[in-house]
């Protein structure tokens, strides 16, 4: 099974329950089933969290490593037809461009998901 990684888990990992340079065990092992084909993240996820940056962020530099850029990052092409669907039936067919940029990435998380059973978005 393939679990694809939303922005937040990293996130929320990295600045509260997980702290990059706390419990590097964790990167380590998340590292590890990237590398065994159990967890990904999409490049439009691994966008939102670059797009999310501060100073000195321990999260962007740990996922821009080299190594962790190329076991993490899902190779696939997200099917458009399928992101507009997830749209349309799981928000809503006539979003404003306000509301598009308020569920961010999460329709491309859910597509790609879609296209790919047996995987798991989280």
């Amino acid at each position: 099974m393939l679990y694809l990684l939303d922005a937040n888990v990293l996130i929320t990992a990295s600045n509260s329950y997980y702290p990059i340079d706390q419990v590097p065990e964790f990167w380590s092992w998340l590292q590890h089933q990237a590398v065994s084909g159990n967890v990904k993240v999409p490049l439009e996820v691994m966008e939102e969290v670059r797009a999310g940056r501060r100073d000195n962020d321990p999260l962007l530099d740990w996922i821009s490593q080299d190594d962790n850029v190329d076991t993490l990052l899902l190779e696939e092409t997200v099917d458009a037809a399928l992101v507009q669907q997830v749209v349309s039936i799981g928000y809503a067919a006539d979003l404003t461009d306000d509301e598009v940029e308020k569920i961010g990435r999460d329709p491309f998380l859910v597509a790609y998901a879609l296209s790919n059973p047996p995987t798991v978005a989280l």
